[in-house]
């Protein structure tokens, strides 16, 4: 078996669906307008007459899509963000809503001509809480729209400083840290001269905003990640760079980053430093933009160096060696230090600051990570080929359909078996069991407390029984009747109660996750009348492929005979071993030809070996029977 690449949590854009072909979630979108000097009253004189068009979803406040929008800008600008929004939400799968809220009578019109007979209601209201909320939370972020119109504004500022900037901007850009950090995992860095940490936060995981910023105060920014009160006014110093198109930039930005020629790492790649004190910004000093220079080159090197390891290879103080400001060489020390946040989200949760690691999706990174120490065992390949036997009944999945995303799904609930729950002889362990045994040298005593729960799935056919939307699951084992709570953010927003999940749930503290990708129905999946499955894991997953999927024995019997030989050997060859050797094909047919019934002969050799399931036995069952009935016709 070849080793399957990890599915991407990011959704591929795939083209784009229209509103009538999207399912109908039971939720309410927000839309509405308001312009800069409304949300920004000292903002300057250029930028007042802009307008910013939001679309935002009530229940969980997500900002789904905004349009900046001049004062002769119709309003069906902001109508043609409804199916950009559905199609590609910040979070949860694409969907159209059940209700659409909005305040301006004309808007309200458009939308209804636009919807047409969809099932959105289209209601007039008077006020908008949710939406007016999230426009005062967003207000200070929004990057371009503050007083400043040029790069040269701040003290000190000279064009080559702004050129080394871009520079540095370009590059971070251009290796895209925000694929290997969250936003609540800064980097601490520290360097000769500097007395005191700088917290550098990369942005652009909820794909929104882009940029990176820099903090002075830890106290501080642990105070931002513990905030309740999404009205809160922003507060805290903070010097940051985000990154827009080049129509966002101030006229007086966009004339001097043409005049100077300054570079940029694409259309979307426009820096604008910014230097802000709570709700106000000024602009970027000589100072400022050296720091975001330096903070700049030092994540693109760590990204460079370390790629999508950089949050488990850095945990400890890491040193980067890159040019300062003076030309010479600098050594900055780098930690990303997501351990104190990590403490901060628990408090804040209720979460043992062990398990708060999950809520930020790192059961991903852990399950790589431990698939990857898996796949480093010298026996590791060997088993797995063999296991495919137990799975499939084939050294792979034949009977999938022709679409390749059958096979890859199929592929995909074997490896969840095969490496965290299926127990091989003779260890009788797993192979994460054997994994981690091997990594005892290399890991402290916590750490491999955390990755031995979390490589103890159970394995089973769960019923849902509540979905809290953005939140989690609770799931009802149907072989053992116990409620499970499972956190899961994502598929929360797509899973229904009563729907069926097969598969494996990862242990964190007191609750499960979804570490993998199971198996989901629409529906209540009964266990077929007069089956009888399995509640042992190692036994239960090749059942369930057998009973749902169509694994099984059946194409032996349909094998070409020029096939049949190679067939079987491939299947010998990947079951013998020390605990027992399967004859070759030749000592197979001699076998069969002095045996008046297959059983005379098949039950000793049969019982020679150590089955790992009764699925093996099975396939050899079904190949000796078939050699059988050949050698009595004489072929």
């Amino acid at each position: 078996m070849k080793k399957r690449r990890r599915a991407s949590r990011k959704i591929k854009r795939a083209k784009a669906k229209s509103l009538g072909e999207l399912p109908r979630f039971d939720v309410t979108w927000e839309a509405d307008l308001k312009t800069v000097a409304e949300i920004f009253p000292g903002v300057a004189e250029h930028a007042r007459p802009w307008r910013i068009g939001l679309w935002v979803e009530t229940e969980t406040e997500l900002a789904l899509g905004f349009r900046l929008m001049t004062e002769n800008t119709p309003l069906e600008e902001l109508v043609s963000v409804l199916p950009e929004a559905a199609n590609r939400p910040p979070a949860g799968p694409p969907r159209r809503p059940a209700r659409i809220a909005v305040r301006d009578p004309r808007l309200a019109q458009l939308l209804q001509e636009r919807i047409g007979d969809l099932g959105i209601e289209v209601d007039l209201v008077q006020r908008l809480d949710v939406w007016d909320r999230v426009v005062r939370h967003l207000g200070g972020s929004l990057p371009g729209l503050g007083p400043v119109d040029s790069y040269l504004a701040g003290q000190g500022v000279e064009p080559k400083d702004v050129a080394a900037f871009f520079e540095a901007a370009a590059e971070y850009f251009r290796l895209a840290p925000w694929t290997c950090l969250d936003d609540d995992e800064p980097i601490e860095l520290t360097w000769p001269g500097r007395p005191e940490s700088i917290w550098a936060v990369v942005l652009g995981g909820a794909e929104m905003t882009y940029g990176l910023a820099l903090y002075f105060s830890g106290a501080e920014l642990a105070e931002l990640y513990q905030e309740e009160d999404a009205d809160a006014p922003p507060r805290g110093e903070c010097v940051a760079v985000a990154f827009d198109t080049e129509d966002i930039l101030p006229p007086g930005m966009r004339a001097e980053r043409r005049r100077y020629r300054w570079p940029v790492a694409g259309p979307k790649a426009y820096p604008i430093p910014m230097h802000s004190f709570g709700s106000r910004a000024a602009p970027a000093d000589r100072e400022d933009l050296a720091l975001l220079t330096l903070s700049l080159r030092v994540v693109a090197e760590l990204v460079r160096r370390y790629g999508r390891d950089l949050r488990r290879t850095a945990a400890s103080p890491v040193e980067v060696e890159i040019t300062g400001p003076g030309g010479g060489f600098m050594a900055v020390q780098a930690r990303v230090s997501s351990d104190w946040a990590e403490g901060k989200v628990a408090e804040h949760a209720g979460l043992k600051p062990e398990e708060a690691a999950f809520e930020r999706g790192e059961e991903i990174s852990l399950l790589e990570e431990m698939r990857d120490r898996i796949f480093r065992l010298s026996g590791a390949k060997r088993a797995i080929d063999r296991l495919a036997w137990s799975f499939f009944q084939d050294s792979a999945p034949n009977y999938a359909g022709r679409e390749q995303g059958e096979r890859v799904q199929a592929l995909g609930r074997f490896l969840d078996w095969a490496l965290f729950a299926a127990r091989t002889w003779p260890e009788g362990r797993t192979l994460a069991e054997q994994a981690l045994e091997a990594a005892a040298g290399e890991l402290s005593a916590e750490e491999l407390e955390v990755r031995r729960r979390f490589c103890q799935p159970r394995y089973s056919i769960y019923q849902v029984t509540g979905v809290q939307m953005g939140e989690g699951l609770e799931l009802k084992d149907q072989f053992t009747g116990e409620r499970l709570q499972v956190r899961e953010r994502i598929a929360s927003y797509e899973i229904r109660r009563g729907w069926t999940i097969i598969g494996p749930l990862f242990p964190v503290g007191d609750r499960y996750v979804l570490a993998s990708a199971p198996l989901v129905y629409d529906r209540q999946l009964p266990i077929p009348e007069g089956a009888s499955l399995p509640k042992d894991a190692r036994k239960l997953a090749p059942a369930l492929e057998e009973i749902f999927f169509g694994a099984g024995t059946g194409w032996i019997e349909k094998l070409a005979l020029w096939k049949l030989a190679d067939k079987y050997e491939d299947f010998r060859s990947a079951v013998s071993g020390p605990e027992g050797e399967l004859p070759s094909f030749a000592e197979l047919q001699r076998l069969a030809r002095s045996a008046a019934l297959p059983s005379q002969a098949m039950q000793p050799i049969m019982d020679k070996v150590d089955w790992w399931t009764l699925q093996e036995a099975k396939v050899f069952a079904s190949f000796f029977t078939r050699t059988w009935n050949l050698v009595r016709r004489g072929l």
